[in-house]
């Protein structure tokens, strides 16, 4: 008992300020969240940005929960949301799945052209 304690005491410094990971719904709604707050910006790149991620989470909240009761789900994470510490560890960790989907549709869109490309290339040697 005592060594689980010590450990626990030991360990608990290195997630101090970084929210836990709650389930996949509240995490998406956590993000869906933040990207109300951006498209609040007066910059208009940030607000692009935040028009895509909103999309992005929108639909993946959807996809899981079609009959979700958004408004209630969006009131019970603002709470958390104001705290600056959790708001910036969520941005981060909200952007970096943004980035790498991002990363993995440009790898798409760059494989589809490649194919696309040798597929004109056979049938233009017919």
């Amino acid at each position: 008992m005592r060594k689980c304690l010590a450990m626990a005491l030991l360990i608990a410094p290195l997630f101090a300020g970084k929210p836990a990971l709650a389930d996949p719904i509240t995490d998406d709604v956590r993000c869906f969240v933040l990207t109300l707050q951006m498209m609040q910006s007066q910059n208009s790149t940030e607000k692009m940005a935040a028009l895509i991620a909103h999309s992005y989470y929108l639909g993946k909240i959807d996809g899981r929960v079609p009959d979700i009761d958004l408004e209630e789900r969006v009131i019970a994470e603002l709470s958390y949301m104001t705290k600056p510490d959790f708001f910036r560890a969520e941005a981060t960790r909200c952007g970096e799945e943004i980035k790498v989907r991002g990363q993995a549709e440009k790898a798409m869109g760059e494989d589809m052209t490649k194919r696309g490309l040798k597929a004109m290339q056979e049938e233009n040697a017919r």
